[in-house]
């Protein structure tokens, strides 16, 4: 009788848990098809420049980070930066302008339309690296489509926020601490995932197998989140002109709500903690491990596994350590803010 009551929770419990899985498993595999193609992408770049645009040999390129060839080094990572750097600057544009007008308005319309719009930006940046690692002969420059076509799906800024704000939108104040630290455990999950997945494959197959898995993981996700994240759509009785000005994502008004909410006050000094927050996000985040790879190479002559092996280890310290420290923290009453940070 205790068993079978027993069994009867487990499975109680179970079916809880699998109708509430939500786009916890979307935000895993991106994760993990992202950081598949990495350190990848950013290995590839470099050797492209080197053969290509300065027409050095394959042998050359291959040992240019050993220590004795310096100055092909930093004549490659000098042409890799600045691409890098008009590659980001063209897609945060892009993608904030998208975002502005996206934001306030998938708050009447759902998250569908953002999330599956950044997957298929993702879907066609993995395309074009998958495409240029065919050609060999191919400039590096064409890489930049890959650029643009990530920042037309809004990238993985549209992704999360589409994906948070759907967790927020199905759930309940008793319920969404908890969904929100699943979803960002599986999030994290997937780097360290990843990252080994992506030294693995080009160890053993080189950068087209590299390229074609991640083309795949991404469209398996694509397909995933297009089964689970449904449409919310405002049923409307009179079809009108001002009415379809009002629901439309182009609606300028969409950029006044979107600047409205983010700087309205707050209880407190809720509003100067958010503003500090995500200044602290901004600037350690941007270009991390772009410079950090480049930085590897330079002075320790890592080449990709190497720097890959570290990168793990890096992300699971930092997970660790967030998962320990975190609850201390909040038992002596330290503030969000500087959680966050932290």
């Amino acid at each position: 009788m205790a068993g079978r009551r027993v069994l009867t929770q487990i499975q109680k419990l179970a079916h809880n848990i699998w109708f509430s899985i939500s786009v916890e498993p979307v935000l895993f595999l991106h994760s993990l098809g992202f950081f598949t193609q990495l350190v990848t992408s950013e290995n590839f770049t470099l050797e492209r420049f080197c053969r290509v645009i300065l027409n050095e040999s394959f042998d050359n390129c291959a040992v240019m980070n050993d220590g004795h060839h310096i100055d092909l080094q930093v004549k490659v990572q000098k042409l890799e930066s600045v691409f890098t750097f008009y590659g980001n600057l063209t897609a945060t544009i892009i993608s904030i302008l998208l975002i502005s007008f996206i934001a306030s308005w998938s708050d009447k319309r759902g998250r569908r339309v953002p999330i599956l719009l950044s997957l298929t930006g993702h879907i066609l940046r993995s395309v074009v690296y998958l495409v240029e690692s065919l050609f060999p002969s191919w400039t590096p420059y064409i890489l930049l489509l890959g650029f643009f076509f990530r920042s037309i799906g809004g990238g993985a800024v549209m992704l999360l926020m589409a994906s948070f704000s759907h967790i927020a939108d199905c759930t309940n104040m008793d319920s969404r601490h908890r969904r929100m630290a699943i979803m960002s455990a599986c999030l994290y999950l997937g780097a360290p995932c990843g990252t080994l997945l992506g030294a693995w494959i080009y160890n053993r197959k080189g950068y087209i197998w590299n390229f074609s898995v991640t083309l795949l993981l991404d469209c398996c996700i694509l397909g995933l989140a297009a089964f689970i994240v449904k449409v919310k759509i405002n049923k409307v009785e009179e079809a009108s002109v001002h009415m379809i000005k009002e629901t439309s994502p182009w609606n300028p008004r969409n950029v006044i709500d979107l600047f409205r909410v983010a700087i309205r006050k707050r209880p407190g000094r809720t509003r100067t903690h958010l503003t500090l927050l995500l200044t602290v996000f901004v600037a350690l985040t941007s270009g991390t491990y772009h410079n950090m790879f480049l930085w590897t190479r330079r002075v320790f002559h890592w080449d990709q596994y190497q720097y890959s092996f570290y990168l793990i280890i890096s992300q699971l310290v930092q997970q660790i350590t967030t998962l320990v420290t975190a609850p201390i923290l909040r038992r002596l009453s330290v503030h969000d803010c500087l959680i966050g940070a932290g």
